[in-house]
């Protein structure tokens, strides 16, 4: 009976379980195509991913870890009017809030904040509905170190409480830092 037990033991604990992100009916309403991260670079994602949005398609990357399949249909900024305070920005070291950095160590903190905000903060979602999280990494960027920030976004979105956490859908977006201007501009010709 226990050889019984600890088969059944074994063989449930090494079925895989798929989960979706944003959501199983955002595959099953747009069904993407999925995306070969092994040796893409950031920049390069972004451009799939693009490249297949102006097509009309959405694309999905895999990531697995231990017996989780992870499958992530992020997404990148095409056209129209996004509120950016909807985006919570995550780079590989920190949160930026405003002007503020935060570790990632208080991901699930910023990130309950967030999603719970409802205009509360003028620097945080207005909507947990229209809220989402901005992954910015540099052009350069390996398929190891994007595999493990959304994984790390991920997991802190499963770990958070957030109350009506069932009707929220967790979306990612891919940004570069946006490159400052190093030099000053001459004074106006009067």
């Amino acid at each position: 009976m226990k050889k019984i037990l600890l088969l059944l033991f074994i063989i449930t604990a090494c079925t895989k379980r798929d989960i979706y992100y944003p959501s199983y009916n955002f595959f099953e309403q747009y069904s993407p195509t999925e995306i070969e991260l092994k040796k893409l670079t950031f920049k390069q994602l972004k451009d799939s991913i693009l490249n297949q949005l102006e097509r009309n398609i959405h694309s999905f990357i895999t990531i697995q870890e231990g017996s989780n399949i992870y499958k992530i249909s992020p997404h990148v900024y095409v056209r129209g009017f996004v509120r950016e305070m909807n985006g919570l920005e995550i780079s590989n070291d920190s949160i930026l809030i405003s002007s503020e950095r935060y570790p990632l160590t208080q991901l699930e903190k910023w990130l309950k904040r967030h999603y719970e905000n409802n205009g509360d903060s003028e620097f945080l979602a207005f909507s947990s509905k229209r809220a989402f999280v901005k992954l910015i990494l540099e052009d350069d960027a390996s398929a190891e170190l994007v595999k493990k920030s959304i994984l790390r976004i991920v997991k802190g979105f499963e770990k958070t409480q957030i109350i009506g956490k069932d009707d929220i859908s967790l979306r990612i977006r891919l940004e570069s830092p946006i490159e400052l201007q190093e030099t000053i501009p001459p004074p106006p010709i009067n």
